[in-house]
């Protein structure tokens, strides 16, 4: 089969996992403060959202992220834990958001591990995945560096963006789009 666009072919939850890679390769020339991260545990588990949610823990060194997930191995790599919770009142749907102190994130935790029937043994490995989670920021390989905002804005001023024209396929950057002499816009 062959290429086709990626918005076409590629899933919510791929294409945030997608923009979460390029996030991590691009942090120090991209001078955005706050990243929004929305389904990127769509279709994964395991050691894969254990990884996806170091990722995010190294991007929130060094930014401020703000992730919705459904996965422990995902929430258990974060700073702090939030609870949303949705209430139908008077036929009208009203959205809560509360920060969740350091009990109630291992409650939170252990509820995403275990449903309903929770367990001392749930609220152990609630309380070990937080503590895994917490390493990203010892290990030295998996920390990023926060450049100084001065630094950010200084990158960002020194950007260019200059305009792009499609030549034979490829686009090269910073050359007019030749008029073609053969080219006529009336309608036919």
């Amino acid at each position: 089969e062959g290429f086709k666009p990626l918005a076409r072919i590629a899933s919510g939850g791929e294409l945030s996992r997608l923009t979460l890679a390029l996030k991590v390769v691009l942090m120090h020339s991209d001078p955005t403060p706050t990243y929004v991260f929305d389904e990127v545990d769509s279709g994964i588990g395991g050691g894969v959202a254990e990884g996806v949610g170091q990722k995010l823990r190294r991007i929130a060194g060094a930014r401020q992220v703000a992730c919705i997930t459904h996965l422990p191995q995902v929430a258990s790599c974060a700073h702090h834990h939030m609870k949303i919770a949705k209430v139908l009142l008077s036929d009208r749907t009203f959205s809560s958001l509360v920060p969740l102190d350091e009990r109630e994130r291992v409650e939170e935790l252990a509820r995403m591990l275990g449903g309903q029937d929770m367990t001392e043994a749930t609220y152990t490995h609630a309380r070990e995945m937080i503590a895994r989670g917490s390493r990203v920021d010892q290990d030295p390989q998996l920390r990023l560096t926060r450049p100084s905002w001065s630094e950010v804005g200084v990158r960002a001023a020194r950007a260019t963006f200059e305009p792009r024209a499609h030549v034979g396929g490829a686009t090269k950057i910073g050359q007019e789009t030749p008029a073609r002499a053969d080219s006529d816009s009336s309608p036919k």
